[in-house]
């Protein structure tokens, strides 16, 4: 046993001795970094790792794009610190220590990282100034030759001297000199400058290619991405260029880089265009580069990632956008996404497609990935990550989301932190859940009160409800105390929905006094919830003599003065009409009342009482002074109390209401006004619609789309009820609608169908209004707002303009011999084939 283990001990080492050597002639040829470069190939790219320049002091790694800016800034600081203490003692940095030696940077290296920090007076420096240094130094050159040439073209059109670059060039050819490839690269670029119409763009082009041509001059890689850049400014006339200029590239074997693709996509794809066209462009480029690792050749390289993912995201093709993700981590293609702006565009397109089309827990795997290491999100990216939870129900999450917003420097965004609010109290959790809400709403709190370091954020209505809920929902009561207490400090008015759940927790806490406090503070606002909560604590609370006696006071007090609803004033049809009196109309007729209760004992006369009508602004004749005091002065004592004047406020509020609804209660025989007060007129607004109308629309949608699976969650609509403005709230049914008016005005990928939130409910009809103003609908003063309320007079409006649209569409006079005979008989068909629609309204509904 022991010959075969000896024999084959030899034969390695053997083997290994040769080896050896290999390797040792093999790298005695190659670089001292090739070794590092061969351990580096061994391992990928750890993608949650930080950059290389901050691993040394992880924990001091930032956090915001903010933070990295300063950083980038205070590295540019340290290196020319460096540079100082070395040039002023350079006997103390004599031994170089790095192996292999490290060479020192061109001084171009921090100008070549763009890292936004610019100032305005920076964009004036890109202008090309008449006669200036450049030009004078040329003109002094005693043997002008080609470089010298190109260097001044070059720089005209860099800084927009197009005209003058085509002159100089001129003057070139003049002198007997030929152009290099650099001066006709700068050229071509320039072309679409010096021509306004598409074809004389691409003729300047051309005759420049052929100058090369017959300069014998050779085009590189620069030349033909210079000439698809052009095209990007030819309109459909660069499309057809576009492919020639890649077959002539193709038959001289240069082979294209990322800007020239780039390039591609800007010529063949136009923002805002939903066609299919311009995804299957995006997939036969995806196709050729799979799996190709590339190299920067051209400026512009840096733009094709983010291009490419702004297509993935106007179309919503996730499946795409993972290509072209998977081709950012081939290799080193990742150092091609652009400096730290691009990057972020990139990055950010991505995660948004990715919160909109992917389910959560593949959204938080990304999220992980991508974030702080790679992209610093901006308050839209994690607005688009809280509709994720949302859509998906993962709103558990939202504690840990808030934290990252934190950290993320976030916080100062109100309206960000006053929708990770509603997202919270929206709805009831599970006691462990409401919890950890509620220990986010007390974080939330300290975001609002600020600190010496950074100030608050002002507070609003709902902030403030939200947070109390949140703590009232945890048990948490006297927190919730304190919060309500904010509300009278910080001039707001809570919900009396917020007080009902109040009242509720100090049922179930056992908590009287503080029941007969909210009553109280209820009433200092000027509540109309204040006799309810008043009653429901008298009936629910085991309440002291005192507090009962307190709660009834105050619940008689306010039913006399503020809130009464009387039952000789009530409003047509059974409803109360009763409205409440606002703080500054109660102060309002407190400041009156003094003025004319000149001896301050708190009555005033009858015969005051005009007057005191006309200082609160609501004159009155005498008739109705006369019949108010009758009513209302009971003890028949002449005088007039401050209750009984707010309460003849009050009837007289109500009454005008009342006349109000009275107009948009208003029914005819097939017609119904609908509306009701305004703010500004007291005649108040109405709106008439047909009920003809709306069973005619709803049996058209019934018919036409009852077989389109998208539509039978709505349908069939009942043409009987209001059902049809409901169907249409979620935008499906208007997509499918304008679509069957006007074929493929919508794509239908871009509909959101399934799991429809608050957000994608939002984009349907958006969408739908978009596409109806694109196929000839007047949608002035229609919002998507208005379709999800389902206003009638605005629905059917719009609808009656979308099914007009579809069925004049049908109407041709070879199909139609009535309408044909109809016109001049001796008139040729052609030139009546188009009917305004005011003239062929009659042949659509009868």
């Amino acid at each position: 046993m022991a010959a075969p283990g000896r024999h084959v001990g030899r034969f390695i080492q053997r083997n290994g001795r040769l080896l050896v050597n290999n390797l040792e002639q093999t790298c005695s040829h190659r670089s001292k970094e090739a070794v590092l470069e061969a351990l580096a190939a061994t391992v990928s790219r750890d993608p949650t790792a930080y950059p290389y320049q901050f691993q040394d002091d992880s924990y001091l790694a930032p956090r915001t794009s903010l933070e990295f800016k300063l950083f980038s800034l205070s590295q540019e600081s340290g290196r020319s610190a460096a540079k100082y203490f070395v040039n002023s003692n350079p006997k103390f940095f004599t031994k170089d220590f790095a192996q292999p030696h490290i060479p020192e940077g061109s001084g171009d290296d921090h100008k070549k990282r763009k890292w936004r920090v610019r100032r305005a007076s920076d964009l004036l420096k890109v202008t090309w100034k008449e006669n200036n240094n450049a030009e004078r130094i040329f003109n002094l050159l005693p043997e002008k030759d080609t470089r010298c040439y190109s260097a001044l073209i070059r720089g005209m059109v860099m800084h927009g001297a197009y005209a003058k670059a085509f002159s100089v060039y001129t003057d070139m050819l003049n002198n007997r000199l030929t152009a290099d490839v650099h001066i006709f690269n700068a050229l071509i670029s320039a072309a679409p400058d010096v021509r306004e119409k598409y074809n004389e763009r691409w003729d300047v082009i051309a005759e420049l290619l052929n100058q090369m041509r017959q300069q014998k001059v050779q085009p590189n890689l620069l030349t033909f991405n210079s000439v698809l850049k052009a095209l990007r400014r030819c309109g459909a006339l660069g499309r057809t260029q576009a492919r020639q200029t890649l077959n002539e590239m193709k038959a001289l074997g240069i082979a294209p880089s990322l800007a020239t693709f780039n390039h591609l996509l800007a010529v063949f794809f136009k923002a805002g265009s939903v066609g299919k066209s311009n995804v299957d462009i995006l997939q036969e480029v995806m196709s050729e580069l799979a799996g190709a690792s590339f190299t920067c050749q051209d400026p512009d390289d840096a733009l094709f990632f983010s291009s490419a993912m702004r297509i993935c995201l106007d179309h919503k093709d996730l499946h795409l956008s993972y290509k072209v993700q998977s081709l950012v981590e081939v290799g080193e293609n990742w150092r091609l996404l652009g400096d730290s702006y691009q990057q972020s565009i990139y990055y950010g397109r991505f995660f948004n497609l990715l919160c909109m089309m992917e389910h959560i827990d593949v959204v938080l795997k990304w999220y992980r990935r991508l974030i702080p290491s790679l992209y610093y999100p901006n308050s839209q990216g994690l607005r688009d990550l809280l509709q994720a939870l949302d859509t998906d129900s993962r709103l558990d999450l939202l504690p840990t989301i808030w934290k990252d917003i934190r950290t993320l420097g976030h916080d100062n965004k109100a309206d960000l932190v006053e929708e990770v609010l509603n997202l919270m109290a929206r709805e009831t959790h599970s006691p462990e859940v409401q919890e950890s809400f509620a220990a986010c709403a007390l974080d939330v709190k300290s975001v609002f009160e600020g600190d010496r370091w950074r100030p608050g954020l002002d507070w609003s209505n709902s902030s403030l409800s939200h947070i109390s809920t949140l703590l009232l929902r945890a048990n948490k009561t006297q927190q919730a105390w304190d919060m309500l207490q904010l509300f009278k400090a910080k001039n707001r008015v809570p919900t009396e929905g917020l007080l009902e759940d109040f009242l509720s927790a100090c049922h179930s806490n056992g908590s009287p006094q503080r029941a007969v406090e909210l009553v109280q503070l209820s009433a200092a606002f000027c509540l109309s919830a204040t006799p309810r909560l008043a009653t429901r604590a008298l009936a629910e609370f085991e309440l002291s003599e005192e507090q009962s006696v307190r709660l009834t006071e105050e619940r008689s007090t306010l039913r006399h003065s503020c809130w009464s609803s009387r039952d000789t004033h009530s409003s047509p049809q059974g409803v109360n009409m009763s409205t409440p009196i606002s703080a500054e109309e109660m102060e309002e007729i407190r400041e009156g009342f003094q003025k004319v209760d000149l001896d301050g004992n708190g009555y005033i006369s009858a015969s005051e009482l005009g007057n005191l009508f006309n200082e609160v602004r609501r004159p009155l004749p005498g008739y109705k002074i006369r019949e108010l005091l009758q009513k209302l002065d009971r003890d028949n004592d002449s005088r007039i109390s401050l209750e009984e004047f707010t309460a003849i406020f009050q009837d007289l509020k109500n009454d005008r209401m009342a006349q109000g609804f009275r107009k948009a209660l208003n029914k005819k025989e097939g017609i119904v006004a609908i509306g009701g007060t305004s703010e500004i007129s007291s005649e108040g607004t109405q709106h008439s619609i047909s009920e003809q109308e709306r069973f005619a629309f709803a049996n058209y949608i019934n018919s036409s789309l009852e077989k389109d699976p998208d539509c039978r969650h709505v349908l069939p609509i009942n043409p009987s009820t209001e059902a049809l403005f409901k169907a249409l709230a979620d935008g499906v049914v208007l997509c499918k609608l304008i679509n069957l008016s006007v074929p493929d005005t919508i794509d239908e990928r871009t509909i959101n169908k399934k799991k429809l939130t608050a957000f994608t409910t939002q984009e349907n009809l958006n969408l739908a209004l978009n596409s109806a103003s694109a196929i000839g609908c007047q949608v002035v003063n229609i919002g998507a707002q208005d379709l999800k309320e389902g206003k009638p007079h605005l629905v059917l409006g719009l609808l009656w303009q979308i099914i007009k649209i579809g069925l004049f569409a049908d109407i041709e006079l070879s199909r139609n011999e009535g309408m044909y005979t109809h016109t001049h008989t001796h008139t040729h068909t052609d030139s009546h084939v188009c009917f305004y629609s005011d003239q062929s309204h009659a042949f659509v509904f009868p």
